[in-house]
């Protein structure tokens, strides 16, 4: 949710609770602001990582890609999910209908096999 000068403060973080509340009810665990922020702390982890979002923001898309690109050996799926059975990956093809601004809807579970990266 982004608030502006004129916008009461309560307003905006009314609109941004609602916003995560949707997220979750849609079945994501992150909302759609936080899951590309996820990707680079997903890909720099030791082992396997995963987070559910309900649809998949162009942002997101972006960031897989490019830890992809920066970090040797790390590793994303992209799962499609169906709503009544989280457990049961669904055709690619009937959940990437694309909506605005490059989002695909649909439940996704991101796993990533990270690099275990350790400061030295």
């Amino acid at each position: 949710a982004i608030g502006s000068p004129k916008s009461p403060l309560e307003k905006t973080a009314r609109h941004a609770a609602d916003e995560l509340i949707q997220a979750i009810q849609g079945g994501g665990c992150v909302d759609e602001y936080l899951q590309d922020q996820m990707i680079l702390y997903m890909a720099l982890a030791d082992g396997v990582s995963e987070i559910l979002t309900d649809g998949l923001t162009l942002h997101t898309q972006t960031a897989i890609w490019l830890a992809e690109q920066l970090c040797d050996g790390v590793r994303f799926e992209v799962i499609p999910k169906q709503r009544n059975d989280e457990s049961t990956p669904v055709a690619t093809e009937t959940t990437t209908a694309t909506g605005s601004a490059g989002r695909i809807s649909g439940l996704h579970l991101i796993r990533c096999h990270g690099i275990g990266f350790s400061p030295e």
